[in-house]
């Protein structure tokens, strides 16, 4: 048995409209075309779906049972139109983004909220991951996006700058150094010191800049996020050190911020896989969060 799907439709057509007529109008073919289809689908099934009476079409008890199937199948063919219609229109789908700990920040998390708002049917997989299982991901397809704060010298990854961002203090409101315009490596002198582990540059940077002032601080607190930073800080565990981008929007009546000089300057990456086009909602995404950064400029 061989059945074609355009039997299949003119059956259905007939089925739906009642009159070989009015299934050719509806499939935009000709009455003989539809009545040929009919035939050779009855030939190939070896039994009649329709009898002639008084010169209407009789649905038999074979096409009754038969149908129901049919008609399953083209809404199952109707599902899958509606969603490949909307993923081009980008109202439904997924992106998969990896962040390296240190980004993971409440800018970023504003960025996925509002952006998930304006488009109910998108689903977001959020991986926060080292950056070099970042870098790896990136490249092996695992995810749509990565965002780093290094450089990413790989040949299957593209690289895009998303910031620009200078190191700031952040300080319980009450703290002594809240007075001071600008807060240098000489400050932390026997500080407690919250900061981000040395695989970040800033931290590279920053630990460089101690050593040169011959600054000590009493402590080390290392965190992987800036939520963890600031929220030690706020609770007067100790001051901490990042960037903008980072502690972005995170405002709070008993933190204060300074600026850290000399500045130390890092950059935000948007990575993706050099060999795979970006979907189109990976693209509105890396736009969007874009846009968000230059927003907070």
């Amino acid at each position: 048995m061989k059945l074609t799907w355009r039997q299949i439709e003119a059956f259905r057509a007939i089925m739906l409209t009642g009159t070989i007529t009015q299934a050719a109008e509806f499939l935009s073919i000709s009455q003989p075309a539809v009545s040929t289809l009919l035939g050779n689908l009855e030939h190939e099934l070896g039994y009649k779906l329709f009898r002639r009476q008084h010169g209407r079409l009789v649905v038999t008890s074979e096409a009754e049972a038969l149908y129901p199937e049919i008609e399953r199948a083209f809404v199952g063919l109707d599902d899958i139109s509606a969603a490949a219609f909307a993923i081009g229109r980008m109202q439904t789908g997924i992106v998969r983004l990896a962040v390296m700990p240190a980004l993971a920040g409440n800018l970023l998390m504003e960025a996925i909220a509002t952006f998930l708002k304006e488009r109910p049917n998108i689903s977001l997989n959020l991986e926060v991951q080292p950056r070099l299982t970042v870098l790896k991901w990136v490249a092996t397809n695992r995810c749509d996006i990565g965002i780093t704060g290094e450089p990413a010298d790989h040949p299957a990854i593209e690289t895009r700058l998303l910031s620009v961002d200078e190191a700031v203090c952040v300080l319980p409101r009450d703290h002594p150094l809240v007075g001071k315009a600008t807060v240098a490596p000489e400050d932390l002198d026997g500080e407690h010191l919250i900061c981000l582990p040395p695989e970040t540059r800033s931290r590279r940077h920053l630990d460089r800049m101690l050593e040169e002032t011959k600054s000590v601080p009493s402590r080390r607190i290392e965190v992987r996020t800036a939520q963890s930073l600031w929220e030690l800080v706020e609770l007067g565990v100790g001051v901490g050190v990042g960037t903008q981008f980072l502690l972005s929007g995170q405002m709070a009546e008993n933190i204060a911020v300074r600026p850290f000089k000399p500045v130390i300057r890092t950059e935000s990456l948007l990575l993706y896989p050099r060999e795979r086009p970006m979907s189109k909602i990976a693209a509105d995404f890396c736009e969007h969060v874009e846009a968000r950064c230059n927003a907070g400029d």
